[in-house]
């Protein structure tokens, strides 16, 4: 059965997903889906036959229920590494170990402080984190306690820093999933199939460079430091896009040769968290959201404004986990999801700060009005929360040429090949 730490399930484009309600910073689609019951030849090697495999399922089992009803982040990041539980069984916990001991390591290499040692340990956190998404936050929980308890973490800055430093770890694989699905388990038959598997490749590696990217120079602007200068950020983006690759092909190899054991190690339906801890995940959003904009633009009424606009979205979600809003089914035929969403916000952002630097009026309050860019795609999931999740455009063959000069056109954005605005 599909798994989720809460929302409403939903199934279009031949694969299923779960929308999630928020409690972090990025929802995503469900990794698990339905398996087939049939022994593939992964389901039969030695590969996952080492001591113990039992009780470490049960011990995450027991883990993930307990975490679930304080946490929305653990539940999904324990989840996301389904693909090594089912190829590799008790010796997937080596990723878990692995993150922990890296984080350990970049600590001692970079002398306690909040941030990656060196580039190759921010490459080597990125890659680990898209791996495995748990990974990634047993490495960050080291470097965040580490940093913390000897009083590295003393400023602003650091702080900032440090959750910078937990979108590149944690969430790119939520990102990476929530633009097409890392895992597919039910192909449609024919080239549909094929062609819906190969976008995904093609559409996720980029993108993921891309995100990769951006969250460094974010890391960068929000620490006050060059942690990572402009000549390596194409490092940056080679090994995101390797490491998201490797990811993929091990999703493929997991759903293909694996099938029942990729139903065997999934772990319980979590217990969502209380409307109550939800809300105050939501305010903790809130929180983080204003810290992030006033590194940019200042501590100040707008900000605060824009912070609260951004967590709108989170806020309806959290509501509707429990209690029933009202839906429309014409939101959910027409609303922009996915890389469509992205490309409509990096564009209306495009045109909208084109305009702003274009207003002399504004000239002297350009910080404070930058912030309100903000406010499309916040209102723009705030609209998607009242989307039906019956209703969809289906599988058909215009939707996904549409979908190649959607991409091909973001691509064209992100590179700077297209210009919107001087």
């Amino acid at each position: 059965p599909p798994h989720a730490a809460g929302g409403r399930h939903e199934e279009r484009d031949g694969h299923d997903h779960i929308e999630h309600d928020v409690g972090e910073f990025f929802s995503s689609h469900d990794l698990q889906g339905v398996f087939a019951s049939s022994l593939a030849v992964g389901d039969r090697s030695i590969t996952w036959r080492f001591p113990y495999e039992r009780r470490v399922h049960g011990l995450a089992s027991r883990v993930l229920l307990v975490a679930s009803r304080v946490s929305l982040i653990i539940p999904r990041a324990m989840a996301d590494g389904r693909w090594s539980r089912a190829m590799f069984g008790t010796l997937a916990s080596v990723l878990w170990t692995g993150g922990a001991l890296l984080g350990a390591i970049n600590l001692a290499a970079g002398s306690f402080m909040p941030l990656p040692a060196s580039t190759s340990f921010l490459m080597l956190l990125i890659g680990i984190g898209l791996l495995d998404a748990m990974a990634g936050l047993s490495a960050w929980v080291v470097v965040s306690l580490g940093s913390t308890i000897t009083g590295h973490v003393q400023t602003w800055a650091d702080a900032r820093a440090l959750v910078s430093l937990g979108f590149l770890t944690i969430a790119l694989s939520q990102l990476a999933n929530h633009v097409r699905p890392l895992r597919r388990v039910q192909l449609e038959p024919g080239w549909v199939g094929v062609f819906d598997r190969v976008a995904d490749y093609v559409v996720i590696v980029p993108f993921t460079a891309f995100s990769a990217v951006g969250m460094t120079k974010a890391l960068n602007g929000l620490s006050g430091l060059e942690i990572a200068p402009s000549d390596v950020l194409p490092r940056i983006a080679v090994a995101a896009a390797g490491a998201v690759l490797a990811r993929l092909v091990f999703e493929d190899i997991s759903v293909f040769l694996y099938p029942q054991r990729s139903k065997d190690v999934a772990l319980p339906t979590p217990v969502p968290p209380p409307l109550p801890l939800r809300l105050a995940a939501v305010g903790g959003r809130t929180l983080v959201t204003l810290m992030l904009i006033a590194g940019y633009f200042g501590l100040n009424a707008a900000t605060v404004s824009v912070a609260v606009i951004v967590s709108l979205a989170p806020l309806v979600r959290a509501i509707h986990a429990t209690r029933p809003i009202p839906t429309s089914a014409f939101l959910q035929h027409w609303m922009p999801h996915n890389t469509v969403k992205v490309v409509v916000t990096t564009t209306v952002g495009s045109v909208l700060a084109g305009l702003l630097f274009s207003m002399p009026t504004l000239v002297g309050h350009l910080p404070i009005t930058l912030a309100f860019l903000l406010v499309p795609s916040a209102l723009l999931s705030v609209a998607e929360s009242f989307a039906r999740a019956d209703r969809g455009w289906g599988n058909i063959w215009p939707k996904r040429v549409a979908g190649i000069v959607m991409w091909a056109y973001a691509i064209c954005l992100f590179t700077g090949v297209v210009v919107l605005v001087h």
